[in-house]
């Protein structure tokens, strides 16, 4: 992994921990109403740190990539066609996806 966007993904995984005042760590999951986790050991705070930068990095990598190639596709499609058929299109391009 990149380590600039590696960094870049740590930043909001660390936010995710606290500590409280009696220096337990705590887990705080995203959401107005879920519930806090006490984190006991230091192997069960790895495996919850080590899951939650695979998962954002993936969501990250995924939205920087998709979103490019569904912007071309839609540009590409909307100035090969004549003023009169974008509409028609644009239908049939909803109904695609």
């Amino acid at each position: 992994m990149i380590p600039v966007f590696s960094r870049a993904m740590d930043y909001p995984v660390e936010s995710q921990f606290r500590k409280e005042p009696s220096r337990r760590l705590v887990f705080l999951p995203l959401g107005p109403r879920k519930k806090r986790y006490f984190v006991d050991a230091k192997p069960e705070e790895e495996k919850i740190r080590s899951f939650l930068k695979l998962w954002r990095n993936a969501s990250a990598l995924t939205n920087l990539l998709l979103f490019p190639g569904v912007y071309l596709l839609v540009s590409c499609d909307l100035l090969q066609n004549s003023p009169a058929q974008q509409t028609e299109n644009r239908c049939r391009n909803f109904f695609v996806f």
